[in-house]
């Protein structure tokens, strides 16, 4: 069976085949508020006749008087220890704790009425500690079990960790929504006809960057550069002495040429941004991996005159001198699209040559990149060696002889 098939079926089960416990639906046990924590294992508690009976007398002799049928204390919620069972503590559960809260504190019994001594206390109490606590071990409620995927951040994660392939996978699954703020649980990560499509896409995209496609058709991936972001100095990830621009970490399908675009800003009716009004061209620069690649130079007096004279005839000059062709390998490579700084040309704030304008109609200043983007491939020569090929195409020894997964390469 094709690799990347059954590499696609993998990340779906990843995606959506996660089994977990939800949170218990049915009544759970009262939450407690006195500072005791449940045993690991069933506590030795003595529950024979004989000790119900002494329990059953010190509740009568201090608590029954006012907690009662006929006498209901406090009156906005009652309570009656007159017929709350002592041998099924988890029948009557709530009351006796809200009897622990009380006697815990020795809020009970009120002033004016007799009290039990500290011995006592102490005696009644822990035995109806232990007694509650060894009840509602024996009648644990796991609840519903509920399918439990991966939200996006987990799912990319595990893809990262598993391929050695960082994808932004929020363009290929939906928003997963949140219970409670939080979105990595079950109640809130629900399933879908929509969603699981979503998956099954994601995952064949996935499993294509992984191990690579030597017949995959070409494609187009564009990038925007914000048009408030300034571009008068060095921008992260791109090599030192470059002004602006943009780097994208683009995963590669197979070995062979690409098109490197850069694209200029526009004004409305004047033309790109930087090519006139400049006595220098500036450097247009890609880098693959931080090396240079190829290199143009934009603007000038002779590409002012074109623009000047026919913004229509210039447009495909200068579009065609922005995008390089160049042999990539497969893999993950970071791509930067930048200008070299001239730090030595005096930065003057009265020279339109150097102002990073961000009017529409301001044609001058300096070169400023709207979008870049990656076309490709073409004249396919392969899939080279990549990270997730090294991950997934391993080889076992099996005696004298080795079994190796055959990968396509042509």
């Amino acid at each position: 069976m094709n690799k990347r098939v059954l590499l696609s079926a993998g990340l779906i089960c990843a995606g959506v085949a996660i089994v977990g416990a939800q949170a218990p639906t049915p009544k759970p046990a009262p939450v407690r508020t006195r500072a005791v924590t449940a045993p690991a294992q069933a506590p030795a508690v003595t529950t024979d006749k004989a000790t119900v009976d002494k329990q059953k007398a010190w509740v009568k002799q201090y608590c029954v008087t006012c907690h009662n049928t006929r006498n209901p204390l406090p009156a906005n919620d009652p309570v009656n220890l007159e017929t709350a069972s002592l041998e099924d503590l988890t029948k009557d559960a709530a009351t006796w704790e809200r009897v622990l809260r009380k006697l815990n504190v020795r809020a009970m019994p009120p002033q004016g009425m007799p009290h039990p001594t500290e011995a006592s206390y102490t005696d009644f109490t822990g035995w109806l500690t232990t007694s509650l606590d060894r009840g509602w071990q024996g009648k644990a409620i796991p609840g519903r079990y509920l399918v439990h995927r991966l939200n996006r951040a987990e799912y990319r994660n595990a893809v990262r960790d598993l391929l050695a392939l960082d994808v932004d996978v929020s363009a290929l699954l939906p928003n997963d929504g949140g219970n409670f703020g939080f979105d990595n649980i079950a109640s809130a990560l629900t399933t879908s006809p929509l969603l699981l499509d979503g998956y099954v896409t994601a995952a064949q995209r996935i499993s294509t960057l992984a191990m690579g496609d030597p017949k995959v058709a070409p494609t187009t991936a564009e990038f925007l550069i914000p048009r408030n972001l300034s571009q008068n100095q060095r921008m992260e990830g791109l090599p030192l002495g470059t002004r602006g621009g943009r780097v994208v970490r683009h995963v590669f399908p197979a070995d062979g040429e690409y098109k490197l675009i850069g694209r200029l800003y526009r004004g409305i009716e004047e033309g790109y941004t930087g090519i006139e009004g400049n006595d220098k061209p500036n450097t247009f620069i890609i880098t693959i991996d931080g090396e240079e690649v190829y290199k143009a130079e934009l603007g000038g007096p002779e590409d002012h005159a074109a623009q000047a004279k026919s913004m229509n005839d210039i447009r495909p000059v200068i579009d065609a001198r922005m995008t390089a062709t160049v042999k990539v390998t497969a893999g993950p490579h970071d791509v930067g699209f930048t200008f070299k700084e001239r730090p030595g040309e005096k930065q003057d704030v009265w020279v339109p040559s150097v102002r990073d304008s961000q009017e529409f109609h301001f044609t001058g200043g300096l070169p400023k990149l709207k979008t870049v983007g990656i076309e490709g491939p073409y004249k396919v020569t392969g899939v080279s060696a990549t990270p997730s090929r090294e991950r997934l195409l391993i080889c076992t020894p099996n005696g004298a002889a080795r079994i190796c997964a055959a990968a396509p390469v042509g």
